[in-house]
């Protein structure tokens, strides 16, 4: 099923960022896949049209990628970006 997964993620600072999740059907078993980085939140639904926020944060400066994934979504989100030191205001858009 398409629920139209989208994610959004930019850095906070060296070793914080801020990952922003919406879809436009309802998903299902969010989950987070984001090696050396600890989430605020994991394994929740997200309503239709209703964006969430969720804090990651690391034991160090380093880069970000992980997965978004829903247990009722045909296909799983990526996200990346390089170490805030080499681009601090990058933002990168996703959508399934």
């Amino acid at each position: 099923m398409d629920v139209g997964l989208q994610a959004s993620v930019r850095w906070l600072d060296e070793q914080h960022a801020e990952l922003s999740l919406s879809s436009t059907h309802v998903a299902r078993g969010l989950h987070l896949e984001v090696p050396g980085f600890v989430a605020d939140d994991d394994f929740f639904h997200l309503s239709p049209c209703t964006p969430r926020c969720i804090s990651l944060r690391s034991q160090r400066p380093q880069p970000l990628s992980g997965w978004v994934h829903a247990i009722n979504a045909n296909q799983s989100v990526p996200f990346a970006l390089a170490a805030h030191a080499e681009s601090p205001t990058a933002v990168q858009r996703i959508a399934a």
